[in-house]
């Protein structure tokens, strides 16, 4: 049977990439050795991580059943933040929502908190209300990614494990020697997952006092001292004092990077390459409204880019996604 072979420290987000483009095999259990872990594929496709694609024999695994009764909708969809997993309970199923979660405690030994949704985000920290259902009392965990760790509080600090691959994505394309700036850093995952695959130096901006304590954490954790550092304060202050720095900025808040593109644009020297976030519905040209932003931006800046490249990221709400366009400033 066809494999993806990746590094033990890229599995989770090469998962997750097989899982976005259609091409997991469900049903097998992942093989694992010194090394590599081989996940079944149904097909070849390119992920971020460094890997390739070999033959090997799977055993299939059956889905418990009180599982797959009480889980039929979320079964393989909930988030998992180091030991918490997240899940979303429509509320016709609320009245199930303990047994639910206990269904997962008992599913995955790794699991030892379960949280449900409980809001959208919201505030100026841009956080999301989470109910207790069931395991530890607790939103504080130890994440790891791309071969990296993560401290996150999700009652205090955004945090969102379904862009692991984004952030391999990106560290894929920064070259050695590069000047990084992160604006709505959180806890610095972007900074970190890059600056640890590439010698480059980082910057990563935050307004919410409570995630920049925790990116200083990872800094440290990390062992990332004089490559990264952590800033607290308005992102257009920010982005006036270190545009002229940078050689990539990246905007990864589909929600708030349009209010912050201008003084960006404005400050961002030459040659500067740019991931700008956004939404768009499927209905309207997923991309027409952000490429009308950025050229409005930079008219208005005088500057002339390019794009790079543009991408799906995330679904945002129904029939609408988070986006990502990559563009460079020519002058």
């Amino acid at each position: 049977m066809l494999a993806l072979r990746v590094e033990k420290r890229f599995a989770e987000s090469a998962k997750r990439e097989l899982l976005e483009k259609g091409a997991f095999a469900r049903g097998f259990n992942a093989l694992r050795d010194e090394r590599f872990v081989f996940f079944p594929a149904l097909k070849r496709v390119r992920i971020s991580a460094r890997h390739s694609f070999v033959q090997r024999k799977f055993a299939s695994i059956e889905t418990p059943k009180p599982l797959k009764k009480l889980l039929p909708y979320a079964a393989s969809s909930y988030d998992l933040v180091g030991n918490i997993a997240i899940v979303e309970i429509p509320p016709s199923q609320h009245s199930k929502r303990k047994k639910i979660a206990g269904t997962l405690l008992r599913s995955n030994k790794r699991i030892k908190t379960v949280l449900a949704k409980a809001s959208v985000r919201k505030g100026k920290f841009r956080l999301k209300e989470y109910a207790w259902l069931a395991g530890e009392r607790k939103t504080l965990a130890l994440h790891k990614e791309s071969g990296c760790v993560f401290r996150v509080d999700l009652a205090r600090a955004y945090f969102s494990p379904r862009l692991s691959s984004e952030r391999l994505r990106i560290a894929s394309m920064a070259k050695n020697g590069e000047k990084v700036l992160v604006l709505f850093s959180g806890v610095s995952p972007f900074d970190i997952v890059i600056a640890k695959r590439k010698r480059v130096l980082t910057r990563g901006v935050e307004l919410n006092p409570a995630a920049v304590r925790l990116a200083k954490e990872n800094i440290v954790l990390n062992k990332l001292e004089g490559k990264s550092q952590a800033y607290c304060g308005d992102a257009k202050a920010y982005a006036k004092k270190f545009g002229g720095w940078a050689d990539r900025i990246l905007m990864p808040s589909p929600t708030l990077a349009h209010d912050f593109l201008g003084v960006v644009a404005a400050k961002a020297r030459k040659g500067c390459v740019i991931h700008y976030y956004d939404t768009g519905g499927e209905n309207e040209g997923i991309f027409k409204s952000a490429l009308g932003e950025i050229r409005n931006a930079c008219v208005a800046q005088k500057r002339k880019f390019r794009v790079l490249g543009k991408r799906k990221v995330l679904p945002y709400a129904p029939r609408v996604f988070t986006i990502a366009i990559d563009f460079k400033l020519l002058n």
